[in-house]
């Protein structure tokens, strides 16, 4: 469904492309990248996935209620979904399954633990984990993501973004075993310019996207800040 197609005649559902970044609306997406290093040099040999777990990519889809005015404007529900079997059903009969599946009722904690608290748990068994939001204006991504520009959200609407950073130092804490290093960047590709968000005047033409055969691809000139605590 293109960007211009109407929101307001159903609930429009969000899938969530488990596999951290994020991405905000459009063709314009925000990324934030925690690394984290194990200083110490006691490193363990990551645990093997399960067999539950053996697919390297999950997706989700979250539908959101309807919006006040698309109530008012007596909008109609054409999704309807089924958390059991992980299934939705657009219209009467067009049937679609997915890893995980969210109806309206569901809350910001349980997106979170359901779908993205095992990728921060495997960060610390060396694998990398990426969380990527997809949807159409106004379906709910920013919200769900945690990107929203709000300082007065109560403990129960914090998003994805801001548990995942409490996550991991919750875990750094009881780690006595190792010493670790965050660092974090944040930058937003807006039709395919990258910007740095944590140094908006730094030019883009000075950060280059370069690949290394160990450590993959690389954003070259990103800033990247050095984090001991969360955000209060």
């Amino acid at each position: 469904m293109s960007q211009n197609e109407s929101v307001h005649s159903c609930n429009q559902p969000q899938q969530a492309l488990l596999n951290t970044n994020n991405t905000s609306e459009g063709s314009s997406s925000q990324q934030s990248s925690p690394n984290i290093f194990n200083t110490n040099g006691n490193t363990q040999p990551p645990t093997p996935p399960s067999s539950s777990d053996s697919s390297s990519v999950k997706v989700g889809v979250r539908v959101r209620p309807m919006l006040p005015k698309e109530k008012l404007e007596k909008s109609r529900e054409c999704v309807t979904t089924d958390p059991v079997n992980n299934q939705i059903v657009v219209g009467r009969d067009r049937t679609f399954a997915f890893d995980y599946v969210f109806g309206q009722q569901s809350q910001q904690q349980q997106i979170y633990d359901v779908s993205v608290k095992n990728l921060v748990e495997g960060l610390f068994q060396g694998y990398n984990a990426t969380v990527l939001a997809y949807g159409q204006t106004g379906s709910g991504k920013t919200y769900t993501m945690g990107t929203a520009n709000s300082t007065n959200l109560l403990d129960e609407e914090i998003g994805v973004i801001p548990r995942v950073i409490q996550n991991i130092f919750e875990i750094i804490k009881q780690r006595s075993d190792a010493d670790f290093a965050v660092r974090v960047s944040f930058l937003e590709i807006y039709n395919e310019t990258i910007k740095d968000l944590l140094a908006p005047s730094t030019s883009t033409k000075l950060i280059q996207i370069r690949e290394d055969e160990k450590k993959g691809i690389l954003l070259v000139g990103i800033k990247e800040n050095l984090s001991n605590h969360t955000m209060t």
